[in-house]
């Protein structure tokens, strides 16, 4: 009966500690809503590393220009550091020709 009264007691302490509201910056909320909203760049960047880019096929010219354009982005925020990994030299490697 001790056991079954302990453990119910340490349920009930455990389900009211996990129940306690957590607290939220609303201002800090509405900055990161209003930066999504009003100065997002997804757009302009899927557009370079899809339509601007071309075919990006490893090691192409395309993959290139698309591996640059991250690389000088991430320079432009701040971020240092960043480089292009050799990556494989596949025999398959290049640009994609039709057949016909």
């Amino acid at each position: 009966m001790r056991k079954l009264l302990t453990f119910t007691g340490l349920l009930v302490l455990s389900i009211h500690l996990s129940a306690q509201e957590e607290k939220v910056d609303l201002a800090t909320i509405e900055k990161i809503r209003l930066e999504g909203l009003q100065h997002s760049q997804v757009m302009d960047i899927a557009f370079h590393l899809t339509d601007a880019s071309g075919n990006r096929l490893t090691s192409s010219p395309g993959f290139f220009r698309a591996a640059n354009y991250a690389k000088q982005q991430l320079t432009q925020w701040g971020l240092t550091g960043s480089t292009l990994d050799p990556g494989e030299n596949s025999a398959r490697a290049g640009t994609c020709k039709s057949p016909m």
